[in-house]
């Protein structure tokens, strides 16, 4: 990777840790700008003590009004169809490696557009002696080569984040499989598989704190409390309506229904 780097943070081993992800829409869309604007939201609501960047590549920002400890970086990506764009997008969040400094943060955590953080995630990454957190989908085990491990949640030591991105590089150019989902995911899954070969630990999230209510996490009283929800599974529009409802429920409700009456008056 080429070395650019421009996101620094302060502390690196000990010291604060940095939220990234990515939202690339195709021209005149705007499914990833709504999503990432809930989950930018939801991360500043829940107080995460770290800093968050959002990587997108429309020139207007997403937040009109700046909040303490939330970025955006401009990525001019190119001109290509929806699909293409979309695997752009996942190869993207290992080229990232190149504009942060993961020396300079503790952990580095990568979240998807589809995301939602319902509680503060801090203790998600605190003690925990290993290099790389990973998130098994709903159903899988990880001594299963054919486990779906999650793409879109985890977090890797700051000190071996530019290495552990460089290698998910390689196996991806590895895979037989071009230009799909499917060759993002099988490269990760043999990073993890394999992770011990390349000197790096990795372990799981805490049970029940990442949940996937779009996927085999159907169970209501879990994923409403849980730290992260990933809406993976369903249309881009279906992702909008069930997250906006859950932050909405979240964020804005109260025993009294306050902003219900305010919108109806």
């Amino acid at each position: 990777m080429e070395d650019n780097t421009d996101i620094t943070g302060q502390g690196g081993e000990g010291g604060m840790s940095l939220l990234y992800t990515v939202a690339f829409d195709p021209p005149g869309a705007g499914g990833m700008r709504q999503m990432v604007k809930m989950l930018g939201g939801s991360v500043v609501r829940t107080g995460f003590s770290g800093d968050m960047v959002i990587f997108r590549n429309a020139p207007a920002p997403v937040f009109m009004i700046g909040r303490q400890g939330l970025g955006e970086e401009y990525v001019e990506t190119p001109d290509m169809e929806p699909r293409k764009l979309a695997e752009y997008a996942r190869e993207w969040k290992a080229h990232a490696a190149a504009v942060i400094d993961g020396g300079s943060y503790e952990w580095i955590v990568f979240l998807d557009a589809d995301c939602l953080c319902l509680r503060n995630i801090d203790h998600l990454l605190a003690d925990r002696d290993c290099d790389i957190l990973y998130q098994l989908e709903t159903g899988g085990t990880v001594k299963q080569q054919t486990s779906k491990i999650s793409t879109g949640t985890w977090a890797v030591r700051g000190g071996c984040y530019r290495q552990v991105m460089e290698k998910w590089l390689t196996l991806r150019e590895e895979e037989p499989v071009p230009e799909t989902g499917s060759r993002d995911q099988r490269a990760w899954n043999r990073l993890i598989f394999d992770a011990a070969q390349e000197g790096w630990r990795a372990e799981p999230f805490e049970a029940h704190e990442v949940q996937f209510p779009l996927g085999g996490d159907k169970d209501w009283r879990l994923y409403k409390d849980a730290a992260i929800v990933h809406c993976t599974g369903g249309t881009v529009p279906e992702k909008i309506q069930f997250m906006f409802g859950l932050y909405m429920q979240r964020f804005y409700h109260d025993a009294s229904s306050t902003l219900l009456n305010v919108l109806e008056m």
